[in-house]
């Protein structure tokens, strides 16, 4: 896995969450501009464990203020498991 398919990965989970499936941008900001909530970033975590072995715990999750700043939570991972 590289970056991109993280990140495309991470964009699928967020728009999964959402009401309306949006475009989103890996600048964008997860609770102002996709209005991310809590229930949101828990299925966010969960599929990002799910997917990628990874154990982010909720309150590192809640502190990525952007899409980008999720993946590369994800890629610094001590847990990430690259396929």
């Amino acid at each position: 896995m590289n970056k991109e398919d993280v990140t495309n990965t991470v964009m699928e989970l967020i728009n999964s969450s959402l009401v309306e499936p949006v475009s989103i941008k890996p600048g964008d900001r997860l609770v102002e501009d996709l209005q991310l909530d809590s229930i949101g970033f828990v299925e966010l975590g969960t599929g990002l464990e799910q997917k990628y072995l990874v154990d982010i715990s909720d309150e590192d999750l809640q502190k990525c203020k952007t899409v980008e700043q999720v993946v590369n939570a994800v890629l610094t991972s001590p847990t990430y498991e690259t396929a």
